[in-house]
C-alpha cells in the first residue's frame, strides 16, 4: 500500500469539513488554518505556516509506520534524531513549494482539483482498510516456529529477536492480503452497484 502523510489527512479532513468542496480556496485555506501556531514550534515558513512539534512527531512516526518495518527496525527510526531532521527539511521545503503554488493560483486548475479528489478517494481507501483489517491482525509464536521450521534455510544457525520479527511481519503482511481480498468481496456483495461498459 502506498505512504500515507499525515498532511494528506489534514487535507482530506478540509474536504470532509467542508462538504468535499471544489473550491480550492477552501482547502488552501485550511490547511492554512490547520498549521497556526499551537504548542511548541519547531519551524515556520513564511511566518503563514507553523509546523507543532507533536504533530510532526505524529506525522513522522506515521510515515515509519507505513514502511511496515520489523518493530525493532522502526523503534530505531523513531528514535533516529538525524533522520527526524531531514524529514523535518522535507516538510519546510513542502510548505514553501505549496506556499508558492497557492501564490500562483495552482491550486485553480481543473486538473489539479480532478487529481485532488483521486487522492482523497484514494488516501481514504487505503487508510480505512489498514485501520479496518491489518491492525487487528495478530500472529501467534506458534505460527512463527511453523514459518521457521518450514524456512530454516532463509537464516543462520543464530536466530534471535531481529529474525523473529521479520517472520511476524511476513505472516502478518500475508494475513492482510487474505483479509483484505475477502473483506473486498464481502463489501462488494453488499454494495448496489449499476455500471455501464465505457465504450459503449
Amino acid at each position: 500500500m502506498k505512504r500515507i502523510t499525515l498532511r494528506n489527512i489534514v487535507l482530506l479532513t478540509g474536504l470532509i469539513l467542508t462538504g468535499c468542496s471544489k473550491k480550492s480556496s477552501d482547502v488552501t485555506a485550511f490547511i492554512q488554518n490547520s498549521s497556526r501556531p499551537s504548542g511548541e514550534t519547531i519551524a515556520s515558513v513564511n511566518k503563514k505556516y507553523f509546523i507543532n512539534k507533536s504533530d510532526f512527531i505524529n506525522e513522522y512516526n506515521l510515515q515509519i509506520d507505513q514502511l511496515e518495518l520489523a518493530d525493532d527496525k522502526a523503534r530505531e527510526l523513531r528514535n533516529d534524531n538525524e533522520n527526524q531532521e531531514k524529514y523535518l527539511d522535507e516538510v519546510i521545503m513542502q510548505y514553501i513549494v505549496f506556499d508558492k503554488a497557492c501564490k500562483e493560483k495552482i491550486t485553480e486548475e481543473p486538473v489539479f482539483l480532478t487529481y485532488l479528489q483521486l487522492v482523497m478517494r484514494d488516501t481514504v481507501y487505503q487508510y480505512y482498510l489498514k485501520k479496518k483489517i491489518f491492525t487487528g491482525i495478530k500472529v501467534s509464536e506458534h505460527e512463527v516456529a511453523e514459518y521457521y521450521s518450514k524456512n530454516k534455510e532463509k537464516y543462520t544457525k543464530n536466530f534471535g529477536s531481529r529474525e523473529e520479527a521479520e517472520i511476524m511481519q511476513i505472516i502478518k503482511n500475508q494475513k492482510f492480503k487474505d483479509a483484505y481480498f475477502e473483506y473486498l468481496g464481502s463489501l462488494k456483495e453488499k454494495a448496489v452497484v449499476e455500471r455501464k461498459r465505457i465504450n459503449e
